[in-house]
């Protein structure tokens, strides 16, 4: 499930340059966004990750942290993520 989020992912970047993935470790993948494409980066990720695969009937939850480094991130709330996913849907 995780691998063919980040294709789709990777597809978006390489279409529109929102983001840039820099790190894959296990089932976390970690993108590279300008400030002013936060938001908007947020809401394609979510999508995305939570985007159903034929076949497999069971959701898989998604954890969305932000920060201006690895070492500083915030994780985001559900209400935060479901607000932001709103504003751009």
């Amino acid at each position: 499930v995780l691998y063919c989020a980040k294709i789709r992912l990777q597809r978006k970047w390489d279409e529109n340059e929102l983001a840039k993935m820099v790190l894959t470790v296990y089932d976390s993948l970690t993108h590279e966004v300008k400030i002013e494409d936060t938001n908007r980066a947020i809401a394609v990720i979510h999508k995305e990750m939570t985007r159903p695969l034929p076949g497999i009937t069971v959701g898989l939850p998604v954890e969305i942290k932000v920060g201006p480094s690895l070492g500083k991130l915030k994780k985001l709330s559900t209400e935060e993520v479901n607000e932001i996913v709103k504003e751009y849907t």
